[in-house]
């Protein structure tokens, strides 16, 4: 058993009537190709947010057939070399997203990474699936996606980071787990990063696999977990984002001064033949 020295254990912020909230969901689909009706249905909840899990999905899975209404952004990332995997994030169009491109030596992973704009800066949101496997394939995984999430993690923006890890029998309390390097390694990542883990509810059977983490205490409320999403085998994870949508300044042109680079010594020169200035100094 590994314990890791921190002080990332934090209350849930209280929220106040004037508080902007935000409500987001996370799931595990287990296939959306037969759940599509289903997920239309969910997505009428108007979330700012919804990732999604083993999504299962391949090109035959048009964007209208996932998002019938065309009230979201949808980042997607299919599984392509075998069956099962996949995540996507909707973000609703109410707010500004793009996806964040990732290094090409990731590809294999399960992971989509958005930045979505608020009035606090960017929000960097991670959604991740990673297998269930605890041995040298599942070591290779996690060696590879915590590289992944340590690029991705290099920046100034917020991070929320969601997912299906499967990672059982970490105490995100007393943050330990078992010495397998599995869990220890990805368990010493979100200290390294200062991600709190806001879910202490089983999400299947008597574990804890979806996560939902971020590195600002203070952005996140209300985190529920509900009832399961169609046949799926995981509870949904809801939650509340704190934060106000960004200002839509206006598209015309804005004039910046360079004064790094101003020709002072012609303003002396200047100045000192104008003639308000130099009555100015009788």
């Amino acid at each position: 058993m590994v314990s890791i020295s921190s002080n990332l254990n934090v209350n849930l912020p209280a929220v106040s009537v004037f508080t902007v909230i935000n409500r987001c969901v996370l799931l595990n689909a287990r296939s959306l190709k037969n759940k599509l009706c289903e997920f239309n249905s969910l997505l009428s909840d108007n979330y700012m947010a919804v990732s999604v899990t083993e999504s299962w999905l391949d090109s035959s899975v048009t964007e209208g057939m996932i998002n019938t209404s065309g009230s979201y952004s949808l980042h997607r990332n299919d599984r392509l070399t075998q069956q099962g995997g996949g995540v996507l994030c909707l973000v609703s169009k109410n707010w500004t997203s793009y996806t964040v491109p990732i290094p090409e030596k990731f590809k294999t992973l399960d992971i989509i990474a958005v930045t979505i704009l608020t009035d606090i800066g960017s929000v960097r949101y991670i959604t991740v699936y990673c297998p269930p496997e605890f041995n040298k394939l599942g070591l290779d995984y996690i060696v590879l996606l915590v590289e992944c999430l340590e690029y991705l993690c290099d920046t100034r923006d917020t991070i929320v980071l969601v997912g299906d890890f499967n990672l059982p029998h970490v105490d995100w309390n007393l943050l330990n787990s078992p010495d397998d390097d599995i869990r220890s390694r990805f368990l010493q990542f979100c200290v390294h990063y200062g991600l709190y883990q806001f879910g202490n509810t089983p999400t299947r059977e008597n574990h804890i696999l979806d996560l939902v983490l971020s590195s600002d205490h203070n952005i996140m409320s209300d985190l529920q977990v509900v009832e399961t999403f169609s046949t799926s085998d995981h509870s949904k994870t809801e939650f509340s984002l704190i934060v106000g949508q960004h200002d839509n300044y206006s598209s015309s042109p804005a004039v910046y001064y360079d004064y790094d680079n101003a020709d002072y010594d012609g303003i002396v020169s200047y100045l000192l033949i104008d003639s308000f200035f130099i009555l100015s100094k009788v």
